[in-house]
């Protein structure tokens, strides 16, 4: 066997070994690439610069101008935060001094807005409302064109309301502490219940009433006062009470005397009769509840029985019942030291279903 190498492999062996040297170009060749190179980055050296220098002075422009916005928005950004708010209709809340005014979002308009302590100022549209939820005190309900503002009282449970305009809706559940509604013609307390407070023009009082703006008060329930520093004047209920200049006024109607109304009678005024000096009531600090037991005919009334009181609070507080126990009274029963507020009353007696009444008013 022959085991020269072929043909074929010699020359691939000469071929892959084979040196091979690059061209190089020559020296004239590369001053004439360079001239070249050197006239075309000077023709485009004086447009670039140019353009450079416009597109800073864009910027600085643009720059300037953004700036002066910002400082023209910030000269007054509580005023002409609250105003456009106001203008789109929708409520504006502030929650600090400090902040700037910011509308209500979809959970706050559907469920209200929480305070728990601070203070917040609150701006309704003409065609806005707004809810404020007193941790665990009561809420508030702002009616259109309302301007409020809520802070922390130093007592627990204690509220400050200071209303510049418009009307509000209290409701207080706690049992410590009190609700204090400043206005510019008095200070009202609400302790327990129920309270509508609005400012009223000159043109919207009813006739007979001192000439300028009032502030009209309706007590639903529970127990409120206006006060008169010193002393305090209660209020009656389910009666419009008119406040001016720190008094309760009411007034002059046909075939109604002052007397009348100072007895309990009930009329669309106030109940109080006008005079220089609003009698003066202490609050009382606590109520007395009477009742009388009775069953169907024929059934022998039970020789005992038990009154249970269960006062209606809000979460988290927590109401603990009140049992009474009463033997030998021929059905009637007395609770002479009961705290204001809103009970349910139960009554329970051997051979009798329990009875019960929702939420009465002590």
């Amino acid at each position: 066997m022959n085991h020269e190498p072929s043909i074929l492999e010699q020359n691939l062996v000469a071929l892959f070994t084979r040196a091979y040297v690059p061209v190089r170009s020559s020296p004239a060749f590369r001053a004439r690439l360079s001239e070249r190179l050197t006239r075309e980055l000077e023709r485009d050296r004086a447009p670039r610069r140019f353009h450079a220098w416009r597109v800073a002075a864009a910027v600085l422009i643009l720059a300037g101008v953004a700036l002066a916005v910002w400082f023209a928005t910030q000269r007054e950004p509580g005023t002409t935060s609250r105003e456009r708010l106001l203008a789109r209709g929708e409520t504006a809340i502030r929650e600090h001094a400090a902040d700037a005014w910011r509308a209500l979002n979809d959970a706050e308009l559907s469920r209200g807005i929480e305070f728990a302590a601070g203070h917040m100022d609150l701006a309704t549209a003409s065609t806005s409302e707004g809810r404020v939820w007193l941790a665990s005190a009561g809420r508030v309900d702002a009616a259109p064109s309302t301007s409020l503002s809520i802070a922390s009282g130093s007592a627990v449970g204690s509220h400050v309301l200071t209303l510049e305009s418009g009307a509000i809706s209290l409701e207080r559940y706690a049992p410590d502490g009190r609700f204090e509604i400043a206005t510019a013609h008095g200070r009202l307390m609400l302790e327990r219940g129920a309270l509508t407070v609005a400012t009223v023009a000159a043109s919207d009082l009813p006739a007979g009433f001192e000439p300028g703006p009032a502030v009209r008060a309706r007590l639903a329930s529970g127990l409120a006062w206006l006060d008169t520093s010193p002393g305090r004047t209660l209020l009656g209920l389910a009666n419009d009470v008119y406040l001016q200049r720190g008094r309760i006024v009411t007034a002059t109607l046909p075939g109604l005397d002052g007397a009348a109304i100072a007895s309990g009678g009930r009329s669309s005024a106030a109940v109080l009769p006008n005079t220089d000096s609003a009698p003066v009531a202490e609050t009382p600090e606590t109520a007395r509840l009477t009742g009388l037991v009775r069953v169907p005919d024929g059934d022998m009334l039970p020789e005992s029985f038990a009154v249970t009181l269960l006062r209606e609070v809000r979460l988290p507080d927590v109401s603990h019942p009140e049992r009474h126990a009463f033997e030998g009274t021929a059905g009637r029963f007395e609770l002479p030291a009961v705290r204001p507020g809103t009970y349910r009353v139960f009554v329970e007696a051997r051979g009798f279903a329990v009875w019960q009444i929702d939420a009465p008013l002590v």
